[in-house]
């Protein structure tokens, strides 16, 4: 869990913009300062510990060699809720390297809708502890944060890509400085037990990837409750971590006398992991799939067969006390009314529609960018004309049924991929031959524009029904795609092939020409997911 107990709070602060205290909980009052006790009499710098000896400083320069695999399961409660996982798993490797993989899945409520952080890590790094480069990858929802590091010389090569957006950085790196994983493995290989000891490192800091101290203070034995309620006699240690000029975080976490991590709590958070195992972490996430959901009220029969649906969309209890409105806005297809008080009424339709009273619509006009081959809609590269021509070879469509006869295609060619993976390229998902709802959508557009047809991508939600009588419908993050066919708008769906049905609310849409800025086009779709309740009227079919 060494990762787990920096990126626990990087990737839930990236968020929520939490600022942890500076005191944690279950703790003496003068722990948190990580710097050793003085005699008060003699006003003297030596260290003494508890017992009236002089406390131990360890830095870890070098830590001992990684001499065995291990993997670890923990699990995240808040209030006595599971939000999240960290599973991680260390394996040496042929010669002298090192691997460590983590995945840290955190999900966070933004009012009623619950948005997935995932945060997943490699690292190379020698038996000694010395690391050689890193990958990581940051999802908040759909957005893709991608970061990797290498070692170069004397210094730390980082490049952190977001949609097309490139940015690069050098630190300076010791030989001294350890890697991602560095505290779980320092204490695996010398367990911290002795009361008021202090141990110190520089890190490099996951999230962040800045170089930062870490300190670690024993506190002594404590009976701590784990996740079943009973009681063990772990060891407490507190852990301060600071970048050069930036407020530390703290953390506490208990371990047993082998050194491995049991327990731990993030006071600004208020979040607690346990060690667990992999059947327990399952289980708790058994009926959650997608990045973003939320709950909605009534029952759409037939989602696959819609083809009219009505429903209301009405700011939060929370949303109407801060004042925060719900923003929706018309596009072709979906009909917007403003009933004055806050909320809206939606119709989402697939028919011609005619003399809607009071809904407000759009007449979108195709524009050049729904046209053009850009970094993702790469419309140009050859695979994704292959693709398009071999479709629709030798045969006479209109342009609607070209459309369409393009969306079967993605579906029997690429293979659905249910882990989210931000923006991709169109010509990336067709050489993999596979791609989620984003990338499938992608694909589509670039092929659609391949054939002179324009498109774009609709960000929104999607009608989940209930798994079972236990469970409640909720709408999903899902992302399909509108091309411009025989002088109007069709909703396309890669995923499921065809026509789209009116089972999904569109919160934005986007030519993805953003120049660096693609993810912005997500902005709508962020702002009204945790600002509004939304209830199904009827649905036609």
């Amino acid at each position: 869990m060494g990762w787990s107990i920096a990126c626990i709070a990087v990737v839930a602060c990236f968020f929520v913009g939490c600022d942890i205290p500076k005191r944690p909980p279950l703790s003496p009052e003068d722990v948190a300062d990580l710097s050793p006790p003085s005699t008060s009499d003699s006003g003297t710098e030596d260290a003494v510990g508890i017992d009236g000896n002089p406390s131990t400083v360890r830095n870890e320069v070098p830590i001992d060699p990684f001499s065995e695999d291990w993997e670890s399961w923990d699990l995240f409660f808040v209030r006595g809720q599971a939000v999240g996982y960290n599973h991680v798993v260390a394996e040496g490797k042929d010669g002298d390297k090192v691997s460590y993989r983590l995945d840290n899945s955190l999900y966070v409520n933004q009012g009623k809708a619950r948005t997935l952080q995932r945060l997943i890590q490699t690292s190379s790094e020698t038996r000694s502890g010395s690391m050689l480069e890193f990958e990581s990858k940051l999802f908040v929802g759909p957005v893709l944060t991608t970061t990797r590091g290498q070692l170069e010389g004397a210094n730390f090569l980082i490049e952190t890509v977001r949609g097309s957006t490139k940015k690069t950085k050098s630190i300076a790196w010791s030989p001294a400085n350890r890697g991602l994983v560095a505290i779980e493995q320092s204490l695996r290989t010398k367990p911290l037990t002795e009361e008021n000891e202090v141990r110190t490192m520089r890190l490099l800091l996951p999230g962040q990837f800045e170089v930062a101290t870490a300190k670690l203070r024993c506190s002594g034995k404590a009976s701590v409750p784990l996740m079943d309620q009973s009681l063990a006699e772990l060891i407490e240690i507190n852990y301060e971590v600071q970048v050069d000029g930036q407020p530390a975080s703290y953390l506490t976490f208990w371990t047993d006398d082998n050194g491995a991590i049991v327990r731990t709590f993030s006071p600004g958070i208020n979040l607690l992991s346990y060690r667990t195992d992999e059947a327990t972490v399952k289980a708790a996430f058994a009926d959650t799939e997608g990045v973003v959901e939320m709950p909605i009220d009534g029952i759409i029969e037939r989602p696959g067969d819609a083809v009219r649906v009505a429903m209301t969309a009405a700011p939060t209890a929370a949303s109407a006390r801060t004042g925060k409105e719900v923003s929706l806005q018309p596009v072709p297809g979906q009909w917007i009314r403003d009933m004055g008080d806050g909320s809206f009424q939606l119709l989402i339709s697939r028919k011609q529609e005619q003399d809607l009273k009071k809904f407000e619509t759009v007449e979108l006009e195709p524009a050049a960018g729904d046209t053009r081959s850009n970094h993702f809609v790469d419309s140009g590269a050859n695979l994704v004309k292959r693709y398009a021509d071999a479709a629709l070879v030798k045969r006479k469509l209109t342009n609607t049924e070209a459309a369409i006869e393009l969306a079967q295609t993605v579906k029997r060619l690429i293979i659905n991929r249910k882990s989210p993976g931000g923006l991709v390229r169109a010509s990336e998902v067709a050489n993999d031959g596979a791609g989620d709802v984003t990338g499938r959508s992608v694909l589509l557009a670039a092929m659609l524009r391949a054939r002179k047809i324009p498109s774009r991508l609709a960000v929104g939600l999607k009608y989940q029904p209930p798994a079972d009588e236990k469970s409640n419908p909720r709408l999903v993050y899902y992302v399909w795609v509108l091309a411009y066919a025989d002088n109007q708008w069709i909703h396309l769906d890669p995923t499921e092939g065809g026509v789209a049905s009116a089972d999904r609310i569109a919160l934005a849409t986007t030519d993805l020409a953003g120049g660096g800025n693609e993810y912005e086009s997500f902005v709508p779709f962020f702002n009204a997911i945790g600002r509004m309740d939304l209830r199904v009227l009827r649905a036609q079919y």
